[in-house]
């Protein structure tokens, strides 16, 4: 929310109407949002939804560390 109040305020300064404005933002959110919603999902499936706990998934004691081999196994590169 803040990125989108401070693209108005930089609109306001350099006088580019709000109607044209609106529009571009409420699009790019909505893109925004399907594109991580699909590299989510994308990312559960190829490596695995159980094997990214720690990485991705709420566990804050999980160290990045721990996690990556984890991941590089799974995707089968070395």
């Amino acid at each position: 929310m803040p990125n989108q109040l401070e693209a108005f305020k930089i609109a306001e300064r350099v006088r580019i109407p709000l109607r044209r404005l609106v529009p571009l933002i409420l699009i790019s959110t909505v893109l925004g949002t399907l594109a991580s919603f699909w590299a989510y999902l994308h990312l559960m499936y190829h490596v695995g939804a159980l094997t990214v706990h720690g990485y991705l998934i709420g566990d804050r004691r999980g160290d990045l560390r721990r996690a990556t081999p984890t991941v590089v196994e799974q995707s089968g590169t070395s």
